[in-house]
């Protein structure tokens, strides 16, 4: 699959190539259905609604259409991509957190593990020397 400068930014804002070929397209395009879609991104049909379905949860699209009816699915504005940039900036920054507050307690089950470090203690003479 090849990917677009365009591609590459929503790609680089958190998502897959896949999605973003089909957020892509919807943006181009307008409106479509997944068949439509799926004939532009040269992606499976079956992947396309899955994939759909996956940024309609993130927000990016919207799904248009009652039920029996064949789904429309229209772009949501891209907007919202720095919105969701933002929000994985925050849970990173407390990934970070939580992994530096439990770096000693790690590294310290690393070190039981490995036989580091190697303290010994000596008493009396012996230790004295």
């Amino acid at each position: 699959m090849t990917v677009n400068n365009e591609e590459r930014i929503l790609i680089d804002a958190g998502l897959s190539e896949e999605q973003a070929a089909v957020y892509g397209a919807l943006l181009e395009r307008g409106p479509q259905k997944a068949s439509n879609l799926a004939s532009w991104t040269g992606i499976k049909r079956s992947l396309v609604y899955k994939i759909l379905e996956q940024l309609d949860n993130m927000g990016f699209v919207e799904k248009k259409g009652s039920e029996g009816t064949v789904a429309v699915f229209s772009p949501n504005h891209p907007s919202l991509l720095l919105s969701a940039f933002e929000q994985k900036e925050k849970e990173m920054a407390m990934t970070k957190e939580l992994i530096t507050s439990s770096l000693g307690q790690l590294t310290s089950k690393f070190n039981l593990l490995a036989g580091k470090p190697n303290v010994q203690f000596f008493e009396g003479l012996d230790g004295v020397e």
